[in-house]
């Protein structure tokens, strides 16, 4: 009874993912079809923006030394937490807030059209 159970607890969210992938119809994402539409949309969009190598190093220092100055803030008040209750301060929230959003705001600027 017990190992009956074991299995179908297994196999539950295997089922689920299995139904959920063809729900959504992402057996489309695997035809040779689209991979080479996407193969050749990649190959003119790289055509495009390949030749600005000094962008992509600016916009990487911009975001680096922000996100380890953010990560060392975030490590320091990690350490000072002595319990579950210390996680609720609001001195912790506002470095945290900062590290999850940090990242997603030159993502706007930066995407090209039509990739979402």
């Amino acid at each position: 009874m017990q190992r009956k159970l074991s299995k179908f607890l297994i196999l539950l969210p295997i089922a689920g993912l299995v139904g959920a992938f063809f729900a959504c119809d992402l057996q489309l994402c695997f035809t040779l079809e689209y991979l080479k539409s996407s193969q050749q949309a990649f190959a003119e969009f790289y055509d495009a923006h390949h030749n600005r190598p000094g962008v992509y190093c600016l916009v990487s220092q911009f975001e680096m030394i922000p996100g380890t100055l953010l990560y060392n803030h975030d490590g320091t008040q990690l350490g000072r937490i002595d319990s579950l209750f210390g996680i609720s301060l609001p001195d912790y929230h506002s470095p945290l807030t900062c590290s999850t959003l940090f990242p997603c705001l030159p993502e706007g600027s930066s995407m090209p059209s039509g990739v979402a």
